[in-house]
């Protein structure tokens, strides 16, 4: 089925732009020496407790008259059953939208007024609601912050919409092979903890205002809340402003968070999450790391910047610089309220996937083996000392550095001492917790690519689980590409043009015709598309009996570019002069055994016997990757869908399997034309305007 490409403009093909392998540069020269850190006085607080268990940090700085106000609430995506993941996150985003005294609307208006701005948001451990204001409009903020903390009214209609809203960002996100690396990763390493807990489309379904407000009732008490003020403030009045407006909160248990269901350490093993015809791979490893008490923590932090902690680091270095593998490459290492985990990642194209995972356990090991040189372990820690005074020159951002260190329960001297214990790591140390943690024979490490094209050269390097996209087991065998086993009817076919208009966010950017005739004793598919500058044009040869024959693509505008290819003796064979963001060039040599090119699938699907349920898998080649790969149809119910053309009853069928995943909407009526498509994750909409 035709697919809009360009080179920048789509998300998807942007972020392939931004992740395909670049050129190796020139050598660098070496950064010059540090200079000696110069002392730090770090700008003074005051923390204080009030009656009802609400812990207070204030920390003036009168170089601007601002205030901020940040009231940090012990409850996060970790505390929502599994079954409800996501309610958190619904829950940050309906704060704000209204209380028992105000509407959303006067909330809106009530800091508006000011030039202010209120807010709220979810992470793992903590949710939390912001306001920042000219200094003199302090006693609203505070008085606005205290009104969503305790009396929050959680509309229902917002409830329902956000909910609503967060299932189709997820459903977009889901179409990004990082997205995928990174939820996958977090199972392997979490499994039942609750930092394993994602949202899913059927936990978000399951959200109600009810389940809300019983989560709000529970985990906001003031006992587990740390509230921060900073900017031009004077400690006695925020502390009073805070006894009149938060000093009614009523106290009131919370339950403790059981940090249970870690996975037992097991060996090392990749899961290979398929992605057919995908031309780039993302890769993660990753393994438990440190709670946040440990000693090893700033070790480990030294090790990270040594290993991908930025793009001086040795991961950037070698698998860009000198290999040309990807345009970036990194590590960290994160310190949340309990487990937390080290990670390695890059995205690189399917061709040297395989050698970008074995140059980064060979980094991994090489840490283990061997001490870091007195060169590297000066940049590394002169980097982090001498960036540390920058992290607080506001007052806000050394208030929320206070508040981490009191949230993660750490004494102050924890971020008092940084520089200190930075400066104090050793190259022994680093290959001591390197050894501890970055354990090469048991690291978990996930493959999102091609696995018909990337299975067999992982093996080498790991044993391979292989899975779908949804998580689900996969037989190699599978990879196999065969023939559809639906029977498709060519003499349905019937010469003619569909028109269509191509819409992003609703405004229109571009055209496309379909164009079917004869051809001989064959058929010819021509396809032209107008997207902004560019304009696009794919011809497809085929038989009566829908076997392919030739295939031409062209490219031109932002940039240009061919395709060129033809079954000869049952092999796809030919070539392309594609960019780098698109594969760069290639030479085309495939089995054509059931393959078909890309288009005459939807003119298979016209003349099919479709039903809702039915699912349709046809063998599409890709002339991006080159290969062929299965593409899905799951036919859905029928829908009652407006376009330019007309109202129509037609099929919502969900694609996958191909270069982007895509809804389209089919006539239910024979034949079944395409009525409506749209590419997830992407405000593009390309809709039926005429048939001719």
């Amino acid at each position: 089925m035709p697919c809009i490409k360009t080179a920048r403009p789509l998300a998807a093909l942007a972020l392939a732009g931004a992740l395909a392998a670049a050129p190796a540069h020139a050598q660098r020269q070496p950064p010059p020496e540090p200079m000696p850190a110069r002392p730090l006085a770090f700008p003074a607080f005051r923390e204080t407790t009030l009656p009802n268990g609400l812990r207070l940090i204030v920390v003036e700085n009168h170089a601007h008259p601002v205030a901020s106000v940040s009231l940090l609430v012990g409850a996060g995506t970790a505390h929502v059953p599994a079954a409800q993941a996501g309610l958190a996150n619904v829950l940050g985003d309906v704060l704000t939208r209204g209380t028992r005294t105000r509407s959303a609307t006067q909330l809106a208006e009530a800091i508006e007024r000011t030039g202010g701005r209120l807010s709220a948001g979810t992470s793992t451990d903590y949710t939390g609601i912001y306001a920042s204001v000219l200094s003199e409009n302090l006693p609203l903020a505070m008085e606005l912050v205290a009104d969503v903390a305790q009396n929050a009214s959680l509309p229902d209609s917002e409830v329902v919409a956000v909910r609503d809203r967060a299932a189709s960002q997820l459903r977009q996100r889901l179409a990004d092979p990082g997205t995928l690396a990174n939820r996958r990763l977090i199972q392997e390493l979490y499994g039942s903890h609750p930092y394993g807990r994602l949202r899913t489309a059927e936990s978000l379904a399951t959200i109600s205002r009810p389940m809300l407000e019983q989560f709000y009732r529970t985990y906001f008490r003031p006992g587990n809340a740390l509230m921060v003020v900073a900017g031009d403030v004077r400690a006695a009045e925020v502390e009073a402003q805070a006894r009149r407006w938060f000093g009614g909160w009523t106290r009131g248990e919370v339950p403790r968070l059981a940090f249970t269901g870690l996975p037992a350490p097991t060996p090392t093993r990749i899961t290979l999450v398929n992605r057919p015809g995908a031309v780039q791979s993302s890769i993660r490893i990753g393994r438990l790391g440190v709670l946040p008490a440990s000693a090893d923590y700033p070790a480990l932090t030294v090790m990270n910047k040594v290993l991908g902690g930025g793009s001086d680091a040795r991961l950037f270095n070698i698998l860009r610089e000198q290999h040309g593998w990807t345009y970036g490459a990194y590590s960290d290492v994160d310190r949340p309220v309990n487990q937390g985990r080290l990670l390695l990642l890059a995205e690189t194209r399917t061709a040297v996937t395989d050698s970008a995972v074995a140059e980064m356990l060979t980094q991994i090991r090489r840490l283990t083996r061997e001490p870091v040189s007195a060169t590297e372990m000066a940049a590394a820690k002169g980097y982090m000392n001498g960036s540390f005074p920058i992290q607080i020159l506001t007052a806000e951002q050394v208030a929320g550095e206070v508040a981490i260190t009191r949230l993660l329960g750490l004494p102050i001297e924890d971020l008092l001492q940084r520089r200190e214990r930075v400066a104090a790591v050793t190259p022994a140390d680093i290959q001591r917790v390197a050894t501890r943690y970055l354990k090469p024979d048991s690291l978990q490490i996930v493959v999102v690519g091609d696995a018909a094209q990337l299975v067999d050269k992982l093996r080498a390097i790991a044993p391979v689980d292989l899975v779908d996209a949804e998580g689900r087991p996969i037989d190699a065998s599978a990879l196999t590409v065969r023939a559809s086993t639906e029977r498709f009817d060519a003499s349905r076919l019937a010469a003619g043009v569909h028109e269509y208009r191509v819409t992003m966010q609703g405004n229109p950017v571009g055209t496309a015709a379909y164009t079917l005739a004869r051809d001989g004793d064959g058929w010819k598919r021509s396809t032209a598309i107008t997207f902004g500058p560019m304009r696009q044009s794919l011809e497809a040869r085929f038989g009566n009996a829908f076997e392919p024959r030739e295939y031409r693509e062209t490219y031109a505008g932002p940039f240009d570019a061919t395709v060129e290819a033809r079954v000869v003796n049952g092999r796809i064979t030919g070539n392309a002069n594609l960019p780098q963001q698109m594969g760069g060039p290639k030479t085309y040599d495939a089995s054509a055994a059931g393959a078909v090119w890309s288009g005459m699938d939807e003119l298979m699907l016209s003349t099919a016997d479709l039903a809702p349920g039915k699912t349709i898998v046809i063998p599409v080649f890709n002339s991006t990757s080159g290969s062929v790969a299965p593409t899905s149809y799951k036919i859905g119910a029928a829908e009652s869908v407006t376009v330019p053309a007309g109202t129509f009853q037609a099929y919502r069928v969900d694609v996958t399997g191909g270069s982007s995943p895509m809804t389209v909407w089919l006539k239910v009526d024979a034949p079944h034309v395409l009525v409506k498509q749209e590419i997830v994750g992407q405000p593009i909409v390309v809709e039926l305007t005429a048939v001719r």
